[in-house]
């Protein structure tokens, strides 16, 4: 999905990184998701957001992508946490997340109501959970 090649300057790392996670998930069954954006009318919903940088959640997005997702009840939106600058911005792409510290950053809607908002371990423990992803699979 994503490479982690190394560049010259940390701060164009980043920067190329966030510029090809849009391009990455376009080939995939996730999809690249921002404020603004249509939002999928379906039974269950999952926002995730993941640091391009992170071997952890790039490693989580190729295990989420593998699944036999049914399409028509289901929809995985990914956005890019190097967008938010703050707590507030956090809160456009999931409302009422408690404060962030560590990725991923996961919403979860059930028939378009939001049942819940997690970050860090608990959030990545919540899709293994949920998608029966072994977590050796994103170590």
């Amino acid at each position: 999905m994503l490479s982690l090649q190394k560049h010259a300057r940390p701060d164009e790392h980043t920067k190329d990184l966030s510029a090809r996670l849009a391009e990455a998930l376009s080939g995939s069954q996730l999809h690249f998701w921002k404020p603004g954006d249509p939002v999928a009318r379906l039974n269950r919903r999952v926002l995730i957001g993941v640091a391009p940088y992170s071997r952890y959640d790039v490693n989580l997005l190729a295990a989420l992508d593998e699944l036999q997702l049914d399409s028509s009840f289901e929809r995985i939106d990914i956005f890019d946490v190097l967008a938010c600058q703050s707590q507030a911005d956090f809160e456009k792409y999931i409302p009422g997340i408690e404060k962030v510290y560590q990725t991923p950053v996961v919403g979860l809607w059930e028939n378009r109501r939001l049942v819940q908002h997690l970050s860090g371990n608990n959030a990545r423990e919540l899709l293994m959970r949920m998608y029966d992803i072994d977590e050796a699979r994103i170590r």
